[in-house]
């Protein structure tokens, strides 16, 4: 199986039980980049939180997948 998966161009895994801390950190830049938002999405959120921050003391966000 390890064979395979070395030669292979491409891999897919799924389930809550894998995991890969070393490949993570060691490709961690990359993954930012290709999870990053679309620049438009990332400015209007950012946008507002800015507003939120004038107003209030804290800000709290919760991410729901």
């Amino acid at each position: 199986m390890q064979a395979q998966i070395a030669e292979a161009k491409v891999v897919f895994v799924y389930g809550w039980i894998f995991r890969a801390p070393g490949a993570v950190q060691k490709h961690a830049e990359e993954l930012r980049a290709y999870f990053r938002p679309v620049e438009e999405y990332e400015r209007a959120s950012g946008l507002a939180i800015e507003r939120l921050r004038r107003k209030a003391e804290v800000v709290i966000g919760v991410h729901i997948r």
